[in-house]
C-alpha cells in the first residue's frame, strides 16, 4: 500500500497547500475586431448567395444546399436531365469538406500549426476557389447556360460546391457552436422546434397555460422555472434563426445580382471571405506586438486556443 495513505490529515492538507497550482492558459480570440456572430452571418450570407446564383444560372442546381441535388440524382429514373451535374456538384461539396478536414488534421497534428494559422489558411483556400470562379465565370459570362453538360457549367458549379464544402468544414471546426452556414434543412427543423418551446414557455410564464401536474404545490418555484425556460428558449430561437434569415437575405441579393451582372456577382462573396482573413492577420500582428512589448518571445505569432467554447 502507498505510505502516503497513512499520513495524518493535517499533513495531507499542508502538502496540498504547498503544491504548485497549475494555472490555465489564457484564451485569446482568433479574430481581432470581428465578432464571431458576425463571422457566422457572413458565412451564412455566402451560403445563400452561392445557392441562388447556381440555382438561377445553372439549371436549378444547388451548390450549398446539397439535399436538393441528392433528390435529383436518385430521381433519374423519371427525370434524367441534369443528373450528372447534380451528382458532380454533390461529390465536389463532399470533396471540399474532405480536403479541408485533411488539411486541418495535418497542419494541427503533424506540422503543429496553431488554430489561427490553420483558420487563415483554410479561409484563403476558399477565397482562392472563389477567385478562380470569378475568372472562369467572367470568361463564361456570354456563353449560353441552358445546357447542364456544358463544360463551363460543370467547372463553375464544381468550383462553387467545393468552396462551400470547405466553408462548411472550417466553420464547424473553428467557430464554437456554429450552426450550418450552407445546408439549412436541419436549421429550419430546429427553428420549428424552438418556436414551439418559445410559445409554450412564454404562455406558461404569462400564466395563460399550465405546464405542471395538479399535484404540484410549489407554484412560485414553477413560475421562476417557466420564466427562466422562456428566456432560454427565446435566446436559442434567436441564435438559430439569425443565420437562417441572413442565408435568405444572401439568396435574395444573389438572385438580384446574378440576373443583373451575371457571374461578376461572385465578387461580393469573395470580399466577405477576405474580410475575416484580413481581420485574423491584424489579430496575429497585434499579438506579436504585445508579446514583444512584454519581452516574451513569440513562438509563431499565434494564439493557443484551450477552450473552443470561449475562444471567440
Amino acid at each position: 500500500s502507498n505510505p502516503q495513505n497513512f499520513l495524518p490529515v493535517a499533513n495531507k492538507e499542508a502538502e496540498a497547500e504547498e503544491a504548485p497550482v497549475q494555472q490555465k492558459k489564457k484564451v485569446y480570440p482568433i479574430n481581432s475586431w470581428l465578432p464571431h456572430e458576425l463571422s457566422i452571418f457572413m458565412l451564412s450570407f455566402n451560403g445563400g448567395f452561392f445557392d441562388s446564383v447556381s440555382y438561377v444560372k445553372f439549371n436549378r442546381v444547388f451548390t450549398a444546399s446539397i439535399t436538393g441535388n441528392l433528390v435529383g440524382v436518385v430521381s433519374f429514373f423519371y427525370l434524367s436531365d441534369g443528373v450528372l451535374l447534380r451528382f458532380l456538384v454533390s461529390t465536389f461539396f463532399v470533396l471540399g469538406a474532405l480536403l479541408a478536414t485533411i488539411i486541418n488534421v495535418k497542419l494541427k497534428l503533424v506540422d503543429e500549426w496553431k488554430p489561427r494559422s490553420i483558420y487563415i489558411f483554410l479561409f484563403t483556400l476558399e477565397a482562392a476557389f472563389i477567385i478562380v470562379l470569378v475568372i472562369v465565370g467572367g470568361i463564361y459570362n456570354d456563353i449560353p447556360d441552358d445546357d447542364p453538360y456544358n463544360r463551363y457549367v460543370i467547372i463553375l458549379t464544381s468550383l462553387m460546391s467545393t468552396a462551400m464544402g470547405i466553408q462548411n468544414a472550417l466553420s464547424k471546426e473553428y467557430i464554437p457552436n456554429c450552426p450550418s452556414t450552407t445546408v439549412m434543412t436541419m436549421t429550419l427543423i430546429t427553428t420549428g422546434v424552438q418556436m414551439a418551446y418559445v410559445a409554450l414557455y412564454s404562455l406558461a410564464d404569462a400564466s395563460l397555460i399550465k405546464l405542471y401536474p395538479a399535484s404540484r404545490t410549489d407554484l412560485e418555484a414553477y413560475k421562476a422555472d417557466m420564466t427562466e425556460k422562456a428566456k432560454k428558449a427565446r435566446d436559442q430561437f434567436a441564435t438559430t434563426t439569425k443565420p437562417l434569415a441572413v442565408f435568405l437575405i444572401g439568396s435574395a441579393v444573389g438572385t438580384a445580382l446574378v440576373t443583373t451582372i451575371s457571374m461578376y456577382s461572385m465578387l461580393l462573396p469573395l470580399v466577405l471571405t477576405i474580410i475575416p482573413i484580413v481581420d485574423m492577420f491584424v489579430a496575429r500582428n497585434q499579438e506579436i506586438s504585445n508579446e514583444a512589448k512584454n519581452n516574451v518571445a513569440p513562438q509563431s505569432g499565434d494564439i493557443v486556443v484551450v477552450d473552443k467554447t470561449t475562444a471567440f
